[in-house]
Parts: C-alpha cells; sequence; structure tokens
C-alpha cells in the first residue's frame, strides 16, 4: 500500500516540475527591406518580451556581427528558422532580391510544411496578386498597420498572434514527443523490457497536454503495471540467482559427505540453512534427509574384513583376467596356465625325490638271523640300535612307495657295518620284488 502511495506521490511531483517549466525556444526570422527599417525596430520592440521569457529567438540582419559572411549567416538563420516573418510593402513586393532569397524559398518550405509564414501588410500593396495571396497576413481585419490610426495597439496585436503561434508550435512539439514516447514505451511493454517502458511513459507523462491522448489515468495505470511487472522481474532474477548459489553449495556438501568431512558439512549446511531456509524449504528437507541417510550409512559400515572379500578380490580379478568382450578365450587361456602349473609343481616335487642325500648310519649294523654259520663276530649294542633304525625307515618307505630310498638305505647300511651285511641281505631279499617294481 505505502509503495504504492509513494509511487503516486513521485510521479505527481515530476509532472509538476516538468509542467511549470519554460516553453522550449521557437527561432523566429524577420525578412524585410531597408526602407521598412523603423517599422521593423517597432516591431521587434513589442517582440522582445517574447525573447526575455525564451519563448522566441528573434534574429534579423541587424543582429549581424563583425567579420561574418553575410549571405552565409543569413542563409543559415533563414533555414534553422521556424516562423518567417516577411513584412510586405511595396518597396518590398518591388525587389527582385527579396522576392529571391525569402519569398520564393519561404513559399517552398510553407508548401512542404517545414516552416510557418506569417506576412505582415505595412503598407497597402498588390500582394493579393502574388504567391502570398494564399496564406493568411496579419493584421487579420485586412488592414495595413501604417493607415490604422491605432498603430501601437496594432502591433501588439500581431505580437499576440504571433504568441499564438509560437503556444502552437511548442504544442505540437510536445504531441510529436508525446507520441514517439508512447511508441517506444509500447514496444518495451510487449518485449517486457520494463524500465524502459517505465520511463517512456513517465516522459509521456510529463510533456502530456489536457487534449492529449491517452488520459493521464490511463498512464499512470501503466506505470503502476511496469513497476509491477518489473518488482516481479528482479524476484525472478534473484530467485534464479539464488538457486544457482545453492546448487553449488549443495554440489560442495555432497563432495564433502565423500570425503567424510562432517565439520564442513555441517558448517555449509548451517550458513545455507539461515540464507535460504523460506525461499528453498523443500531442497533443504531433501538434502537434511541425505546428510541424516549418510550419517547411518557411515554407523553401519563397520563390518569384518572377509565380508567384501568377493566384491574387494574375485570380481577386479575376473574383470581383469575375463573381460566381457574375449570371456570365452580367456577361460581357456586361464586353464591352461592351471594345468601347467600344476605339471610344473609335480616335475619339481618328482626331482627332489630322486636327489635325496643318502643319511649318515647312527652305528654298526645288528645281525639279522641267529644262525651260527652267518655270525662271524659279536655285535655290539650300537649297530642293534642301527639296525633297528634302518627297519623301521624301510618299513615306513615301504609303506609310502618309495622303493628306490629302500635300496638306497641298505646299500648305505651294508657300507657302515660291512660285519652285519648278511641280516641286510635278508632285508634286501624281502624286499626285492617291491624294489623291482
Amino acid at each position: 500500500m505505502y509503495e504504492s502511495l509513494f509511487g503516486y506521490v513521485k510521479i505527481f511531483f515530476t509532472f509538476a516540475s516538468v509542467y511549470f517549466k519554460k516553453m522550449e525556444t521557437v527561432k523566429i526570422f524577420i525578412a524585410y527591406t531597408g526602407e521598412d527599417e523603423s517599422v521593423k525596430k517597432d516591431l521587434r520592440v513589442y517582440l522582445k518580451p517574447l525573447s526575455t521569457n525564451n519563448f522566441a529567438e528573434i534574429w534579423d540582419k541587424m543582429d549581424l556581427l563583425g567579420g561574418e559572411v553575410i549571405d552565409e549567416v543569413v542563409n543559415e538563420k533563414f533555414m534553422r528558422a521556424e516562423v518567417i516573418l516577411l513584412l510586405i510593402s511595396p518597396e518590398a513586393l518591388a525587389s527582385e532580391d527579396f522576392n529571391r532569397e525569402y519569398i520564393d524559398k519561404a513559399i517552398e518550405h510553407h508548401e512542404k510544411k517545414e516552416k510557418i509564414i506569417i506576412p505582415i501588410k505595412l503598407k497597402p500593396s498588390q500582394i493579393g496578386v502574388t504567391q502570398l495571396a494564399k496564406i493568411s497576413s496579419l493584421p487579420r481585419n485586412g488592414t495595413v498597420i501604417s493607415t490604422v490610426e491605432y498603430y501601437q495597439d496594432q502591433l501588439n496585436e500581431i505580437v499576440e498572434d504571433i504568441k499564438h503561434v509560437i503556444m502552437r508550435i511548442n504544442s505540437q512539439k510536445k504531441y510529436n514527443k508525446f507520441v514517439a514516447y508512447l511508441e517506444s514505451a509500447n514496444l518495451s511493454f510487449e518485449s517486457q523490457n520494463w524500465d524502459k517502458a517505465y520511463n517512456d511513459y513517465q516522459n509521456a507523462l510529463n510533456i502530456r497536454e489536457s487534449n492529449f491522448t491517452p488520459t493521464e489515468q490511463d498512464l499512470l495505470k501503466l506505470l503502476k503495471l511496469c513497476d509491477k511487472e518489473k518488482k516481479i522481474q528482479n524476484e525472478k532474477v534473484k530467485f534464479e540467482m539464488d538457486k544457482k548459489e545453492l546448487d553449488k553449495i549443495i554440489n560442495k556438501i555432497y563432495v564433502l559427505l565423500n570425503e567424510n568431512d562432517w565439520a564442513r558439512v555441517e558448517t555449509e549446511y548451517t550458513i545455507i540453512k539461515q540464507k535460504y531456509s523460506t525461499t528453498f524449504p523443500k531442497e533443504l528437507n531433501n538434502l537434511f534427509l541425505i546428510i541424516q541417510e549418510k550419517k547411518i550409512n557411515k554407523k553401519s559400515d563397520k563390518k569384518p574384513i572377509w565380508t567384501d572379500w568377493k566384491k574387494d578380490l574375485i570380481l577386479p580379478l575376473k574383470k581383469t583376467l575375463f573381460p566381457y568382450r574375449y570371456y570365452y578365450v580367456s577361460s581357456l587361456v586361464f586353464i591352461i596356465l592351471i594345468c601347467i602349473l600344476i605339471g610344473l609343481g609335480n616335475f619339481i616335487k618328482h626331482c627332489n625325490l630322486n636327489t635325496v642325500p643318502p643319511k649318515e648310519p647312527i652305528g654298526p649294523v645288528v645281525p639279522l638271523t641267529n644262525d651260527p654259520n652267518l655270525q662271524h663276530e659279536p655285535l655290539d649294542s650300537t649297530c642293534e640300535k642301527y639296525f633297528e633304525t634302518v627297519e623301521k625307515n624301510l618299513k615306513k618307505w615301504c609303506k609310502d612307495r618309495k622303493f628306490r630310498d629302500i635300496e638306497m638305505e641298505i646299500n648305505s647300511a651294508i657300507d657302515t657295518c660291512p660285519k652285519d651285511s648278511l641280516r641286510y641281505e635278508q632285508l634286501r631279499k624281502r624286499y626285492s620284488k617291491k624294489i623291482n617294481q
């Protein structure tokens, strides 16, 4: 309410300040001959208040300055003038220079509606047979100034008529500007350029006169509408800028959540909550739920190491060894590699079995039989223990099918205890079938 009232007061004072300004100055050119100099001086005296109050800027030959080119300055002033005062007398109509320089040019511009021509009859003359006959002249009663009894009153009436012409010119200028402002404002209104539309409607209202359309009330309504639309547009622009800034901060919070930087997450969320809680409540609520869900997931993320072994080990290995594009070929290559590794392991194991070093004997061999014919010397306790050890080893190796180790063990025992060789030969006979296998 107060904003609209302030807008109306602002418009009123702006309109009033422009309305009471002085009118625009109209340029007037006076054309005359040397014989009419005295009447021209009297006319300038009566026209002086118009120039003093900036109603008109009056110029004639007597205003030339020293050093100026007469023809150029006169022609320039004539072309810039909006009103041409032609002081008509028999001497003026008889002058070829006056007809050529002023009357002919004035008639040409008058027909193009570029200038207003006002003939002023100073003396009785044959103006009716000239081109000026179709233009109304002053004084309006058809008389001439020099024959009028009340000379000064007639000059005053002529100046009054000239003042009305000036006011009409100013009114036409205002109307042309008024129409131009309205056309520009309407185009800006259609293109939703509310600032320019408001300024143009304001300018049109400032120079509007009572006889102009649209009315003052219509212009005030248009100004109020432009001001309203301008505020709506500014709010939309501000909303879009705030939305972009909010999206930027939310994306930053998502990055911080992935980095588990909870301190900065809380700080950023507090800032945007204070700034955008009324503008974007839905977005902030969704963000709050995401943050809470992330906190819950963080507490439940503490799992045993072996729970994700398939995800952390098997799947990357599968993607590396078995890409989707070459799945079958990669599978075949993997199987061949496994077979090669198994065969290589068996080969290394077989080589280790064939290169087992002979074990050192613990002591002398104990006789295998009690036959007195086979016993040459009595055996001590050391050979007996060694024989028992050898016999246990042979049984174990026979069970494990290590027949070559049996052969080597027997040969080593004979070399260690030659006295007990018969007992070892009996052992060899006992395991001979299996050794030959």
